[in-house]
């Protein structure tokens, strides 16, 4: 398994068109068959502030996800809704349980 956190900070007034890209990010996600799990969540504490938390089967199913050309199209939004270059962690798997 392949995991990730996107760290995203967007400029302010832009909240509501960054949420509906992470929506579609959620949503195109749903038809890759090696996305395991992709989430997208707003901070309770900091405004403006949004995590992506991404699944993959492996490295080369995340490389497919950024390749596909709709995804492309959302990312390309990024630069003029993001305050900043998206944050991002790769991670390594200790222990999971896939969501119910």
């Amino acid at each position: 398994m392949f995991a990730l956190i996107v760290e995203l900070e967007v400029k302010p007034a832009f909240d509501q068109e960054l949420e509906k890209v992470l929506q579609t990010l959620v949503d195109l996600s749903q038809h890759e068959p090696a996305t395991i799990f992709y989430a997208a969540h707003s901070s309770q504490d900091r405004p403006h502030f949004y995590v992506l938390y991404e699944q993959y089967a492996d490295r080369a199913a995340w490389k497919a996800h950024l390749a596909d050309a709709a995804v492309q199209s959302e990312l390309k939004r990024f630069d003029t809704l993001l305050a900043a270059p998206p944050a991002i962690t790769f991670l390594n798997a200790i222990a999971s349980s896939l969501p119910k």
